[in-house]
């Protein structure tokens, strides 16, 4: 029998920066473009120290590839997150294939606050504090609330949410169904 979702939200990337990103990715590939038809076509070099002809094509192969995969990271990445009265589901698809579970034994805190996406909390990476170092990961589609865990093993997971005081009460009725 599949469990009850006491909340769930998918994300996707909005924000105008992943635009610019791609619009610029394909400005550059047009440019190298530009280049192998100038160079390689025409036969006039292209600057003022040109390249070999194969060193071209490699560049304008690699920007094209680099900006295929970039469209497609960006068209496809998504941040699904589930709260169960057994625990807390979330992927960063794709670089997540399946669903992340930690249970609420596995959980010693569980909040939900603002974060500076820009901060030092935001991003993923190993966070150091005094003589401790702190393994924090922080997934973030857009925006400045999420969900802080504090595993038992000292980790930090930090999950973006749009939906900060649905996801707050979510967590709040599953403590309860715990503590029954």
């Amino acid at each position: 029998m599949k469990e009850k979702k006491l909340f769930s939200e998918q994300q996707k990337f909005q924000q105008p920066w992943g635009w610019i990103v791609i619009f610029t990715m394909f400005g550059v590939l047009a440019l190298f473009v530009w280049g192998v038809i100038r160079q390689v076509v025409q036969g006039h070099p292209w600057g003022n120290q040109p390249m070999s002809n194969t060193a071209l094509l490699v560049c304008t192969i690699f920007v094209f590839l680099l900006s295929v995969v970039i469209t497609i990271f960006l068209v496809m990445a998504k941040l699904e997150t589930s709260v169960t009265a057994n625990g807390i589901s979330f992927r960063f698809y794709p670089l997540h294939r399946s669903f992340r579970n930690y249970t609420w034994d596995d959980i010693t805190e569980a909040l939900v606050k603002k974060f500076s996406p820009f901060g030092i909390k935001g991003g993923i990476g190993i966070r150091f504090t005094g003589r401790t170092t702190i393994y924090m990961m922080s997934f973030n589609a857009f925006g400045n609330s999420g969900l802080h865990l504090v595993l038992k093993s000292g980790s930090r997971v930090i999950i973006g949410t749009q939906r900060a005081k649905e996801l707050e009460h979510a967590i709040e009725k599953a403590k309860q169904t715990i503590n029954k």
